[in-house]
């Protein structure tokens, strides 16, 4: 199950992972000596890269009614993402072409707020085809009572040449 979903207009989804393990991460932080350091954090990369193909094949598309666009794998810091990518630099463009966008807390703020700037030109979108089929409704009522007002019109000018007529012939 995802941590959060992002709804997006027409229907679609982004999913949100946390789950990242940051263990060897917390190892490295802790060790002393470099060397160990260095294993520590080539098995940090390592969780981050299993972490990656894992979230790549759950296929929360089958789980979720709408359309998943992507997978957004949130690792609560930059540092803990800098470390994985110094010992595998390749992790950005694995994570891309499996459909998974890792994101960190400034880049997950950046997505949120991409994602409201959508929603709120799609409600613009919305109102502005509201506002269309408004006019146009509009529009056709006029014309129907234009028509109106012209036969009332003739009618008018019938009654008082009628009218007309009477007087002149009652003179006579």
């Amino acid at each position: 199950r995802p941590d959060a979903v992002i709804h997006l207009p027409g229907g679609r989804q982004i999913v949100i992972d946390s789950k990242v393990s940051l263990k060897a991460y917390m190892d490295a932080a802790a060790e002393s000596d470099p060397l160990q350091r260095t294993v520590y954090l080539k098995a940090h990369a390592d969780s981050v890269r299993r972490h990656i193909d894992a979230l790549a094949s759950k296929r929360y598309q089958d789980n979720l009614d709408e359309r998943v666009d992507f997978i957004a794998m949130f690792i609560p810091g930059e540092n803990f993402f800098a470390a994985a990518l110094e010992h595998s630099p390749d992790l950005l463009e694995r994570a891309y072409s499996k459909g998974v966008i890792v994101t960190t807390p400034s880049t997950l703020i950046g997505l949120a707020k991409t994602v409201s700037y959508v929603w709120r030109q799609e409600k613009m979108t919305e109102n502005a085809r509201e506002a269309a089929e408004l006019g146009q409704q509009l529009y056709e009522r006029i014309a129907v009572m234009a028509g109106h007002i012209e036969k009332l019109g003739k009618s008018l000018n019938g009654a008082v040449d009628n009218y007309n007529k009477m007087n002149s012939s009652l003179d006579r």
